[in-house]
């Protein structure tokens, strides 16, 4: 199947199960093919091909179920929230795709049995604090997130906590919006210069 088709399908699905479980605001319905599938598929440019990528609160499957579409393997999502955990198990099923699920906790997440190195995505998770905790506490190599006009904000809060070294580039299809790539992530023991 076409990665098109593979895009219908999944847009159909979203929509019939957002009626049921809030899965994106219904606002961003009628926009989903720039405000939320080329948001996320936008990140394949920034992601190695032979890393794990694993989702962080995947939630209605962004990016990662879009990702696995456009043909990364050894997709991760994770996602606490059960009714959404049988949403992107429903996905997974209809649209015949290769990711595996984690339905609990990330901080229970296992990392040790994965044999590549792993990319962390997420696009609404939290703050990106939130996010170098995740990736210094699971051992996690890089991160790409999806960040809104007030990533500057967050970047000098994470640089507080955290020693990492961060590339900016500006999101296609948000003109306030951008993707951050971070790599070497550690908990401030030593004062270090942050490139970013």
């Amino acid at each position: 199947m076409t990665t098109d088709k593979l895009i219908n399908q999944f847009t159909s699905l979203l929509k019939f199960w957002n009626q049921k479980v809030n899965l994106v605001h219904v606002d961003t319905i009628r926009n989903l093919q720039q405000r939320h599938i080329e948001d996320c598929a936008q990140l394949k440019n920034y992601i190695d091909p032979t890393h794990t990528i694993l989702d962080i609160g995947s939630g209605a499957g962004f990016p990662g179920i879009i990702l696995s579409i456009y043909g990364f393997k050894n997709v991760i999502l994770c996602e606490k929230d059960f009714r959404k955990s049988v949403f992107l198990k429903d996905v997974k099923r209809q649209l015949k795709l290769d990711y595996t699920i984690f339905n609990g906790d990330i901080y229970q997440f296992d990392t040790s049995a994965i044999k590549t190195p792993i990319t962390a995505v997420s696009r609404a998770y939290g703050s990106l604090s939130e996010l170098l905790e995740i990736m210094s506490t699971l051992n996690i190599s890089t991160g790409v997130f999806n960040k809104g006009s007030n990533y500057q904000v967050e970047l000098n809060k994470a640089k507080q906590q955290f020693n990492f070294h961060c590339t900016t580039f500006r999101s296609q299809t948000d003109i306030t919006g951008v993707i951050l790539k971070v790599i070497n992530v550690t908990k401030y023991k030593n004062l270090k210069k942050v490139v970013c």
